[in-house]
C-alpha cells in the first residue's frame, strides 16, 4: 500500500518521488532533498510513541511519519508563524489535520520517543546547538534522535551530538549529506550553555538594555540598520506607532520612551515576541502591545507611523508584504519608513503602493519613506 503526500499548489506541476519501495509517494514541484530522503528512508527505525519534528519549511517528515504510523501522535514544531501557517494549509490539504502544530520559542514538553531534525550548512549554528540541547530533555529515556545534514564532510554536528548525547551513530553518508542517530541514556552529562546575551545601547542620552537570543535577528549586537532607522524616525509623541518586524523589540522599546501614544510591536517569530515582551519589561515600558503574526494582522488597529526593518532573504517578498500591509494600516497622511541596503527595488515598491517615495542614506543603509495620501 502506498501513502501519498502532496506538497505545493495544485496548480503547479508535481513530480512523483517514491521512497521505501513505494510505501511513501511524494508529489511535489521539486524533488525532495537528499536530506529529506535520508530521513524518510530511516523512519521504519522509529520507536513506537510520540514523534517530534519541524524547524523546516514544509511538514514533509511529519506527514511521512503519520502516514507510516497513523496511530502515533506526531508534532510539527517551528518558531516562526509563517511556517506554521503554511504547514497548517499543507496538512489540511493532505487530510492530516490531526498532526499537532506548535508555534513557540522553544521545543514543546515531552516526552517524545522519537525526535527528527535536519540542519543545513547555512543553518544558524547557535540556534542548532540550542535545539540539540533542548532535544535531550524532551526525549523519553531511551528515546531516539534522527538528525541529518547536507554537509557531506560534516564533523561539527557530529561533535555536538557527541557532546550532548555522549554517543552518536553515523547511519548513512553520501556525496550530499549525512544522517546520524543518538539515544538518550540516563541523565545529562553535558554542561548547559547560555544562548542568550544582554546588550546595551544609548539613544538621546538614555541607556537601554536588551536581551537577545539565538534564532532572532541581530543576536548579541545592536543592529546598525535599526540604529539608522532610529536616527531618522519621524513621529510626534502622541502618534500611534507600529514597529513592524520588531525582532527583539529594540526600535519600539526605545521610541516608546519618547511617546505617549500606543506603540505596537509585531513579528512572526515566537522567540522574537518572547524577547520583545521581556525587553519591554526590562526597560519599564507599559503602554505597548505585542502581536505575533506572519500576515501583519493587527485587528482593528490603525497607525500614524510604521517603522520596518525587513529581513533580506525571500527575494524582497517580506518587504513587499510590509509595504502593502503598512499602506492598508496607516491613517491618512501616515508614513512608513523602511530601512534597507537595497535602495532601487524598494523605491520601486514604494512608488507602486504609495505612489511616492523618498530616501535618506547613512551608515551604508537607506531609509525609504512613503506617505499615505488622503
Amino acid at each position: 500500500m502506498t501513502h501519498p503526500i502532496y506538497i505545493g499548489s495544485n496548480r503547479k506541476e508535481r513530480r512523483e518521488t517514491r521512497l521505501l519501495d513505494g510505501e511513501v509517494t511524494i508529489f511535489s514541484p521539486r524533488t525532495p532533498s537528499v536530506v529529506d530522503r535520508m530521513l524518510i528512508n530511516a523512519l521504519p527505525s522509529m520507536q513506537e510513541g510520540r514523534v517530534l519534528t519541524g524547524l523546516v519549511s514544509e511538514p514533509l517528515i511529519a506527514m511521512a511519519c503519520k502516514r507510516l504510523q497513523p496511530e502515533e501522535e506526531v508534532t510539527y514544531f517551528h518558531i516562526d508563524a509563517f511556517y506554521t501557517d503554511k504547514a497548517r494549509e499543507t496538512l489540511e490539504s493532505n487530510e492530516l489535520s490531526e498532526i499537532d502544530i506548535v508555534l513557540a520559542p522553544d521545543l514543546p514538553a515531552g516526552p517524545f520517543e522519537t525526535v527528527i531534525f535536519s540542519f543545513k550548512q547555512t543553518s544558524e549554528w547557535q540556534l542548532a546547538k540550542d535545539i540539540l540541547e533542548q532535544t535531550f530533555f524532551v526525549l523519553a529515556p531511551g528515546g531516539m534522535l534522527l538528525v541529518a545534514t547536507d554537509n557531506a564532510r560534516d564533523s561539527k554536528l557530529a561533535q555536538e551530538l557527541q557532546r550532548v548525547f555522549g554517543g552518536v551513530k553515523l547511519e548513512e553518508k553520501n556525496r550530499c549529506g549525512r544522517l546520524y542517530s543518538c539515544r538518550r541514556k540516563g541523565e545529562p552529562k553535558f554542561k548547559k550553555r547560555n544562548y542568550c546575551c544582554t546588550i546595551q545601547t544609548r539613544f538621546q542620552d538614555k541607556e537601554f538594555k536588551f536581551q537577545t537570543r539565538a534564532g532572532v535577528f541581530s543576536h548579541a549586537k545592536f543592529d546598525e540598520g535599526a540604529r539608522t532607522l532610529l536616527d531618522v524616525a519621524e513621529y510626534s509623541p502622541e502618534d500611534s506607532l507600529l514597529d513592524l518586524g520588531c525582532g527583539n523589540g529594540s526600535v519600539g522599546v526605545i521610541l516608546a520612551t519618547q511617546m505617549s501614544g500606543t506603540v505596537t510591536l509585531l513579528d512572526s517569530n515566537a522567540r522574537a515576541i518572547a524577547l520583545t515582551k521581556e525587553n519591554l519589561s526590562l526597560n519599564n515600558i507599559t503602554h505597548a502591545e505585542v502581536i505575533l503574526s506572519a500576515t501583519v494582522d493587527t485587528g482593528d488597529a490603525r497607525f500614524d507611523r510604521v517603522l520596518a526593518n525587513p529581513p533580506y532573504f525571500s527575494n524582497y517578498s517580506i518587504s513587499e508584504l510590509f509595504i502593502r500591509r503598512s499602506h492598508a494600516l496607516l491613517n491618512p497622511s501616515g508614513t512608513l519608513q523602511l530601512v534597507t541596503k537595497s535602495l532601487a527595488p524598494h523605491i520601486e515598491m514604494f512608488e507602486k503602493v504609495f505612489g511616492n517615495a523618498e530616501s535618506t542614506s547613512r551608515r551604508g543603509y537607506s531609509v525609504v519613506k512613503g506617505i499615505k495620501k488622503t
